[in-house]
């Protein structure tokens, strides 16, 4: 995996090299039939993000949280 953003980083650049780090990931990962889940991709760009610019305080859900959170009602 790509190392955590050279920092420190506006929130704006972190995520356009973390996006472009991403797909670069799962692309490789397709490519070796060894992709990499959702869950794992999230998690270490939440670690990454939250390394790249120390201003933004970065909350990891739970899958059930995330769920309610998530419906429409």
């Amino acid at each position: 995996m790509l190392a955590v953003p050279h920092g420190p980083l506006d929130i704006c650049d972190a995520l356009s090299q973390l996006g472009t780090g991403t797909w670069l990931e799962l692309k490789a990962g397709l490519e070796c039939r060894q992709p990499l889940d959702e869950e794992s991709v999230t998690n270490y760009n939440l670690m990454r993000l939250a390394s790249a610019v120390r201003s933004v305080i970065v909350e990891k859900h739970s899958k059930k949280r995330e769920w309610k959170s998530g419906r429409i009602s």
